[in-house]
């Protein structure tokens, strides 16, 4: 009850930031004095926060954990009635065809209560890691919650910042830079977090709901300034970054196969807690850590040129990326319903819907009944390599004391991304084919796909080619190497140089390499790398008896827990229905592109100002 203050309290909030800074000539005594050619600087910060927001939601009483449901009503007061899918009546005999009549009927548990020998295995197991309630509260009652508990949020991020600075003559000047940031935090999963779940049933405390992000970041650079006359000068910049993301990572039991150990299917030896949904307490996205390593390399080259009335400058730089992957995933899950303890709508016929104001997900759960299962098969680790090319010039042309001109042009050339095992998808068009970059046996070898996965997408039909069948490149996209830049401005001072209104205007062409992770983002989710397989009971395409709905006409016959491990059919050559999608990239993608022009008026103002 929200207006019950005594429900809530003072949230934690601990938030620090420190640092300092110290810099200055090397002097090491009696060995080298630096005053005037060597110099340091070092710098520290640290951010930390330790936050508690107060949230609300609802987790089944403890009455409802033992099978008693007594009592509940939904939302606007209509009570539950809960029906013992045991007692399930035979299937209507009824003529004409759609005619309403009795069927499948059930008889209800006396006062909503299921005996508690019929607790499943996985029930007691969520049952005994979901946190306990707060207050009395109906669970299912509007705006009212019965758990109030604080929202993780612990985010710890320490700088470090490293400069050295060297003067080896009055013509060369050299530098080196390091920084690294380690980004770290914990915290519940979704917008509207989750409680971490409680120790219980033999699964430690936070397997569910509780994952953390961490980011170290490491930059490096080093740069020498050559002056080879008043007028040339010249700067080398080699400069790279390595960060490691790791996302969604569970905090507790990541190498932890617990589906196995709660009798769970688990066709692909999945780690940490599968996705539970459907119930009043989930669990929620524990498998679905993904990250990267990323190593970013550039060398730059810029030398200006004064001459007269040009002030000329060109260069160049050469960019490599390289990008180690884990990406995206999706969680075996299991979800729940409420057709098991529901009852069958005589009035809908064959369309199978069920009757309102009867069943329960928590109910369902409680016996073991999940409407479906899902496994999946999860995309490999991707290693990608980019490169970028380019060349400039630009000249500053002062015509006179009013008017300023600049003029130039950029040339990159941006080869297509590589991924060293090519798990990329291609489409041929013409013959409406999945265009591999690898060869089957390999991929199968590599343990990338399963022949299962294979066969079933050949029994629906799909063809696959290789890149040279499909007049693709080996690596699926084409590069672009002659990609040209204009770039021209002026800047004309109304009244001559030395103060007063200036007139500005600009116009160019820029590109950017399209990023790594557009390309890999759908490259291995798609089939044959990754693919989902489930076992539904509400739809007829799966059930036993090919209608929908199947749990509406049946006695519970799958127990989650008990026989439920192997539910899920990932090796028959029809376990993959019709529907396959599969996303590609066209091979001709462009980089992004951007077009500016620009134009201001400046006037200087007194004192140190200026209006544009």
């Amino acid at each position: 009850n929200r207006s019950n203050h005594s429900n809530f309290s003072q949230a934690h909030y601990v938030r620090n930031e420190f640092g300092g800074s110290i810099g200055g000539p090397i002097r090491i005594p009696k060995l080298y004095n630096g005053t005037d050619r060597s110099f340091f600087f070092f710098a520290y910060e640290r951010f930390s926060l330790r936050s508690d927001s107060y949230m609300t939601t609802n987790v089944p009483t403890t009455a409802m954990r033992n099978g008693n449901f007594s009592g509940l009503t939904y939302g606007d007061g209509t009570a539950v009635t809960l029906y013992d899918p045991s007692t399930t009546g035979a299937a209507p005999t009824c003529t004409p065809a759609g005619t309403a009549c009795p069927g499948w009927q059930r008889q209800t548990y006396a006062n909503n209560i299921i005996p508690s020998a019929l607790e499943s295995p996985f029930a007691k197991v969520m049952n005994a890691i979901t946190p306990l309630p707060t207050n009395a509260n109906n669970p299912y009652a509007s705006n009212s919650f019965n758990l109030n508990y604080p929202a993780l949020n612990n985010t710890t991020t320490p700088t470090i910042t490293t400069r050295l600075d060297h003067t080896f003559s009055s013509s060369d000047n050299a530098y080196v830079r390091f920084s690294s940031m380690q980004y770290a935090v914990d915290q519940y999963y979704q917008s509207s977090p989750l409680p971490a779940s409680v120790a219980g049933a033999g699964i430690p405390a936070g397997a569910a709901n509780l994952l953390g992000t961490t980011q170290p970041e490491y930059t490096a650079a080093a740069g020498l300034t050559h002056v080879f006359s008043p007028t040339f000068v010249s700067e080398t910049v080699l400069g790279g970054t390595w960060e490691t993301e790791k996302y969604n990572t569970p905090k507790v039991g990541a190498l932890t196969n617990f589906e196995s150990q709660l009798g769970l299917p688990n066709n692909f030896g999945a780690l940490s807690m599968p996705t539970t949904s459907g119930l009043l307490y989930n669990s929620a996205a524990t498998q679905k850590g993904w990250g990267s390593t990323e190593v970013l390399l550039s060398l730059n080259e810029d030398l200006t040129k004064t001459k007269g009335k040009h002030q000329i400058f060109f260069g160049g730089r050469v960019g490599y990326e390289q990008m180690g992957v884990l990406p995206d995933r999706s969680s075996d899950n299991e979800s729940f319903g409420s057709q098991a303890t529901g009852l069958y709508d005589v009035t809908s016929g064959t369309n199978y819907t069920q009757k309102t104001d009867t069943g329960l997900a928590d109910a369902d759960l409680f016996l073991g009944a999940a409407s479906s299962y899902g496994s999946y098969l999860q995309p490999g680790r991707e290693n990608w390599r980019a490169e970028q090319y380019a060349l400039y010039a630009q000249d500053n042309i002062h015509l006179n004391s009013k008017l300023t001109i600049n003029a130039g042009l950029r040339c990159e050339g941006i080869p297509a991304p590589i991924e060293l095992n090519n798990l990329v998808n291609g489409f041929d068009f013409k013959t409406n084919a999945m265009v591999l970059g690898a060869p089957l046996s390999q991929l199968i070898a590599k343990n990338l796909t399963t022949q299962g996965i294979i066969t079933n997408l050949q029994n629906l039909g799909v063809t696959f080619e290789t890149p040279s069948q499909a007049g693709l490149p080996a690596h699926m996209m084409y590069g672009n190497y002659h990609i040209f830049e204009p770039r021209v401005g002026f800047a004309y001072s109304l009244f001559g140089s030395g103060g007063g209104t200036v007139v500005r205007g600009g116009f160019g062409r820029y590109t950017f390499a399209m990023p790594v992770r557009d390309v890999y983002s759908e490259a291995a989710r798609n089939a044959p790398y990754s693919f989902g397989y489930s076992q539904s009971y509400t739809s007829g395409s799966q059930s036993p008896d090919g209608l929908n709905n199947y749990q509406l006409r049946s006695p519970v016959t799958v127990v989650a827990g008990k026989n439920s491990a192997n539910v899920v059919d990932t090796s028959s050559s029809t376990a993959i229905l019709p529907g396959v999608q599969d996303v590609t990239m066209n091979p001709y993608t462009p980089p992004n592109e951007m077009w500016e022009v620009n134009g201001t008026i400046e006037q200087p103002l007194k004192p140190d100002s200026v209006l544009r």
